[in-house]
């Protein structure tokens, strides 16, 4: 007589337990298989590259690791928060300059906080124009070579420090608090050796002079946006290459013709193109687009993001990746000099992210409409870079995916270009194996 209730009891546990089963397999499936227009599935994407699916289950179960360094024990309190900020603050670099040799892991990331910090200043658009140019223009006397002790350099670094960590300066709350908390980083560079803070110095004045230039000139020609370029990430690529000799872990070559430059100019380019709506939607909006290049296709910058003015905006950003391939076959030469394997992944990388977000961001309408990033799975294959022959396969792979969608949009200029870089990727896979 009880076995009956029991029995519908567990009928209908069971039933309920399925129901919310497939409610729930309803849910992932539809949002699997319904992505954004012109967007490729999540369920899709990982049917198409398996190999990626096992990379993202070995980093999801922790049996691989994005970086097998840690920040080295006995810090003090100024280097513990520099490793620490530097994980919130630097998306994708983090991980590389952590597997770097102790000394140019440290110089590195102060580098990189400095920078970040100035560029943190250069980017709030609430900072009015007197302020940010005084700011901008004196940031490295945070970062003296010889630190004076006499009583007016005291006070003059006092007074910018002052000004950086109490007006709550930056786009996000980790970039705040950088600022907030930014006498850590005055603190470690002034343990940096000598011939460091030279290198750190140098490129931050000569940045923070730069950045000025554009607080309030747009960028009109082409000439104009390689010089921007220049300020702001051309020289990231000069201060890392100084740093590099200076530390004694790379030879002089990695300084002369400019490759270093182009390295630099190659990354930036990309987020520019890649960040088109992010910039135009920013008040006042933020134009990094040349005049010269969008007046080709739309009336107004902003037209692009319209619906109707899809087709002239897409050939607009096809017209910047164009522009930024220019710039490969300096960026393998650069790569083809290293000699350091870790200095290799770290400069590397970067760049086969680069190229991947290239690719995706070529023909592509989603650019216009949100930010376009690369799959998990495929970063995840890039930290397995290890040699040159790495690297040429990623611009192959990627200039291939660039060259196919040329072909459907009969895109001749796109594909002429992709020509110059396939012969250069011949060459690289030409010479010797070190």
């Amino acid at each position: 007589a009880q076995a009956y209730p029991l029995t519908t009891m567990f009928l209908l546990t069971l039933v309920l337990s399925c129901v919310i089963a497939l409610g729930i397999t309803t849910l992932v499936v539809r949002t699997l298989l319904s992505p954004p227009k012109n967007e490729e599935s999540q369920l899709v994407s990982l049917l198409r590259h398996p190999d990626e699916f096992f990379l993202l289950v070995q980093y999801l179960t922790g049996l691989r690791k994005i970086t097998t360094q840690k920040p080295p024990e006995g810090l003090n309190e100024s280097q513990a928060y520099c490793y620490e900020i530097l994980n919130r603050v630097s998306r994708s670099f983090a991980f590389v300059i952590m597997e770097l040799p102790p000394v140019l892991r440290e110089s590195i990331c102060v580098f990189y906080l400095v920078l970040r910090g100035l560029d943190s200043v250069e980017d709030d658009m609430a900072i009015d124009l007197a302020t940010k140019t005084k700011l901008l223009t004196s940031f490295h006397l945070l970062f003296p070579v010889h630190a004076k002790k006499d009583e007016a350099s005291v006070n003059a670094r006092a007074g910018i420090l002052d000004v950086v960590s109490s007006s709550n300066f930056g786009e996000n709350e980790n970039e705040r608090e950088l600022l907030r908390k930014f006498h850590h980083v005055t603190n470690t560079f002034a343990g940096l050796p000598i011939e460091l803070r030279v290198c750190i110095n140098n490129i931050c004045k000569r940045m923070g002079d730069g950045m000025t230039e554009y607080l309030d000139k747009d960028v009109n020609t082409i000439a104009e946006y390689e010089l921007y370029c220049f300020y702001v990430a051309g020289l990231v690529g000069v201060g890392l290459s100084d740093i590099f000799v200076a530390a004694g872990f790379e030879d002089q070559a990695i300084q002369k013709n400019n490759l270093c430059t182009d390295m630099g100019l190659f990354l930036q380019k990309t987020n520019i193109t890649r960040d088109y709506l992010e910039d135009i939607e920013q008040e006042p909006p933020r134009i990094f687009y040349p005049r010269e290049v969008w007046s080709q296709y739309v009336q107004d910058i902003h037209d692009m993001k319209e619906e109707k003015h899809e087709r002239a905006g897409v050939k607009c950003v096809n017209h910047m990746v164009c522009d930024a391939l220019k710039h490969v076959q300096a960026c393998l030469e650069y790569l083809s000099l290293l000699k350091q394997r870790e200095v290799f992944r770290f400069c590397a990388i970067p760049q086969a992210m680069a190229i991947a977000t290239l690719a995706r961001c070529y023909n592509n309408p989603i650019v216009l409409k949100k930010v376009v990033k690369i799959r998990k799975g495929e970063t995840l294959k890039m930290m397995g870079m290890e040699t040159l022959e790495d690297a040429v396969e990623f611009f192959q792979r990627y200039c291939e995916e660039i060259q196919y969608k040329a072909q459907s949009a009969s895109d001749i200029k796109m594909l002429q270009q992709v020509d110059e870089v396939f012969d250069t990727i011949q060459s690289f896979r030409a010479l010797p194996v070190m």
